[in-house]
């Protein structure tokens, strides 16, 4: 009967079955006994018919992050005429901000003054097209405070692109909402997340024999943050999260440090 398929199917999602081989066995029932349906005619109905296949599971977050000593090598690496990807590889780190928003980032969305970045888009491309939509979650819309080091970074970003935007003249590309991109190409086009995910894979990995991905730059901002005492609420307010649960789950290969770390603390105190 489709109730004792479907329980079967549910079952096998609740064993932590590979999603893959979930979705193939679904695949095979339906077609099985539709089959035997017709031209076999064993069956009158194909019990399987409107199987549901269960959502799938959001995968956990990967922690693997890398040290200061290899971060700077990574940016010392990277070329002059490579200093669009310096620069995005930089804010990542320096915020934990993720790909799509470093891709998405305008530089009316930096406040020089008050020192602080809003993240209020993120870049799509479809279709040759650039798009500026709204983050995952309410809580990815936030204001990310910037130290003396991006800072200066980002000053020196912006009168570089000042100069390349004199050279292009009308030719510079300026967003259809007039807005200017941080991390772009030299005529003001900005950089699509696949360039930068291909740039990772194909050039640092290779270059410094690691497995390296964007995506370690986030994680590693936050292990560092984590690491060094700052106070979990804030970071992540600072990563986007929308409870501190979501933070501590995913790093809690450092939060278990911290509790032997604060264990040890307690214990010096005591002698």
């Amino acid at each position: 009967t489709s109730i004792r398929i479907q329980k079967f199917i549910n079952d096998a999602y609740k064993s932590d079955m590979a999603y893959s081989t979930l979705k193939l066995r679904v695949e095979v029932l339906k077609n099985a006994l539709k089959y035997a349906v017709y031209p076999c005619e064993f069956l009158k109905v194909n019990a399987a018919e409107h199987l549901k296949l269960p959502p799938k599971k959001e995968e956990k977050e990967k922690t693997n992050i890398i040290d200061l000593k290899t971060f700077n090598k990574i940016i010392d690496s990277i070329s002059i005429r490579q200093t669009k990807f310096k620069i995005a590889f930089l804010l990542a780190f320096h915020t934990g901000m993720r790909l799509s928003e470093v891709c998405g980032l305008t530089w009316d969305k930096i406040d020089m003054i008050n020192k602080e970045i809003k993240v209020e888009h993120i870049l799509i491309y479809r279709d040759k097209e650039f798009f500026l939509a709204s983050p995952k979650t309410k809580t990815s819309n936030r204001i990310i405070a910037i130290g003396p080091t991006l800072l200066k970074i980002l000053e020196l970003e912006r009168a570089r692109q000042i100069e390349l935007r004199k050279e292009f003249a009308e030719y510079y590309f300026i967003h259809e909402s007039k807005k200017e991109f941080v991390c772009c190409h030299n005529e003001g086009k900005p950089i699509i997340p696949n360039t930068l995910k291909f740039f990772c894979i194909d050039k640092i990995s290779k270059q410094h024999n690691i497995k390296f991905n964007f995506h370690m730059l986030r994680h590693t901002h936050a292990t560092m943050l984590l690491e060094a005492g700052a106070n979990i609420k804030e970071i992540s307010t600072r990563l986007g999260h929308s409870n501190t649960n979501i933070t501590l789950d995913v790093y809690s290969h450092v939060t278990a440090k911290m509790k032997n770390d604060t264990v040890n603390i307690f214990e010096k105190i005591i002698k």
